[in-house]
């Protein structure tokens, strides 16, 4: 993201630039804040990725147990609780869509590029992106640049 923005965006415009980024980019735009504070002028992370929920698991034993799974060579596998997106899970996301005109345009965006169809998470994902939250927690006191964070009150996710 540093390269990009100041390769492409800086090179190209003397204006104010911010950042904005959702769930996992609002976590990948708060890391570049804090290691590039210059990159933004301000950065906006909406319901950004800090902490995955873990169910009722500690995140310290999800995490071991998950990174056992990766060192055993099953990274590319999904992981607990995972599976292949069917119409269970399509029905789940549709009561948490809210607005009409936005489930059929992703209808028709799943017809039309079926390979976009969700799935579960591996075990390496969870195990990078449980890596990534336990780093945020530490760097996010590093954090002195112009930062608004919004989260929901009662997240089903995060």
């Amino acid at each position: 993201m540093h390269e990009f923005l100041e390769q492409v965006v800086r090179a190209h415009t003397q204006e104010r630039v911010y950042g904005v980024g959702f769930s996992l980019g609002g976590l990948v735009a708060t890391f570049n804040h804090i290691h590039h504070p210059d990159d933004f002028d301000a950065l906006v992370a909406i319901a950004p990725a800090y902490q995955i929920r873990t169910r009722h698991y500690p995140v310290i034993a999800a995490r071991g147990l998950i990174d056992l799974m990766v060192g055993l060579g099953k990274g590319k596998d999904y992981s607990f609780f995972q599976k292949d997106f069917d119409d269970d899970k399509l029905d789940l996301l549709r009561q948490h869509t809210h607005d009409s005109d936005r489930w059929e345009s992703f209808l028709r965006v799943l017809k039309l590029y079926p390979m976009t169809l969700p799935g579960g998470l591996t075990h390496q994902w969870l195990s990078e992106i449980l890596a990534a939250n336990q780093k945020i927690q530490k760097e996010i006191r590093n954090l002195n640049r112009p930062t608004l964070i919004i989260e929901a009150l009662s997240d089903p996710l995060l």
